[in-house]
């Protein structure tokens, strides 16, 4: 029976990297691709995927692929972009950092705008629910953080917690490359988050993008208290030069994307 319903996944999984192909190769590498180094987008998620069937990798390596693939999609269908250049991962500055598309020919400048997959993984262990035991003590008094042990409560607030730590650590990725590449030729930076929607929800990136936007942390942030000391206690300074977030809900099995919000930000009360 475990047998059978292997092959089944296997079965399934083949069914989606064909459909990805069918409908994104035309627009990556096809002969009127508008993508300048589609080839090479094309060639890490194609190798991706041979390294996922030889077992070098798990599937997330090639969903990771998939999202960029769906971003470059997106870039190439809009219409207000129509008479621009496209291009993935171009030479920009002397320092041979890379953004992972640059779209030149717009009015403000060049769009430079990095994909980042934030997918956690928490187990819903005994030691993640001490450690929300712990945590939950720095959350502000007007904020409750209420998730059950017995419903994995664990893996809920653990994965909320990496995916706000992972928010940071890839805005501090893309800020010195941003600049750089300001440098040569200025622009307006976009870093976009991809996730499934279950480790983590759009909520939580509105949160930290209205933080990062204003500096001021919202009165409904359960992470205010913790992501503020930590900026304090020797952190180098954020640069603030990127100008929106983007989100792209993409489930696993899904080719295209369910929701795309090209610049998140939080409701307006609270603030």
């Amino acid at each position: 029976m475990v047998v059978e319903e292997h092959a089944a996944d296997v079965s399934e999984v083949e069914q989606h990297l064909a459909a990805v192909e069918a409908t994104y190769a035309p627009l990556i590498i096809g002969d009127n691709s508008r993508l300048e180094g589609g080839v090479k987008l094309w060639d890490q998620f194609t190798d991706a995927v041979a390294s996922y069937r030889k077992g070098g990798t798990t599937f997330a390596a090639v969903y990771e692929r998939i999202n960029e693939l769906a971003i470059a999609r997106l870039l190439l269908i809009d219409q207000s972009l129509a008479g621009c250049r496209i291009l993935y991962e171009p030479e920009i500055a002397a320092d041979d950092s890379r953004i992972d598309f640059v779209v030149s020919g717009v009015e403000c400048g060049n769009h430079y705008i990095e994909v980042k997959t934030v997918r956690p993984t928490a187990e819903d262990s005994e030691q993640n629910w001490r450690k929300y035991e712990k945590r939950r003590e720095h959350h502000p008094a007007s904020v409750k953080y209420i998730v059950a042990r017995g419903a994995m409560g664990a893996a809920i607030y653990n994965n909320s917690f990496s995916a706000r730590s992972k928010f940071m650590e890839y805005v501090r990725d893309f800020e010195p490359k941003l600049a750089a590449a300001n440098g040569v030729q200025p622009g307006r930076g976009v870093l976009v988050f991809c996730g499934s929607g279950m480790e983590w929800h759009r909520s939580e990136l509105e949160d930290f993008a209205d933080f990062y936007r204003t500096r001021q942390h919202r009165q409904d942030d359960p992470f205010a208290a913790m992501e503020a000391e930590a900026l304090r206690s020797g952190s180098k300074p954020l640069q603030g030069n990127i100008a929106a977030f983007g989100f792209l809900k993409r489930h696993m099995d899904d080719t295209i994307g369910e929701k795309w919000t090209p610049d998140v930000r939080g409701p307006a009360c609270f603030r």
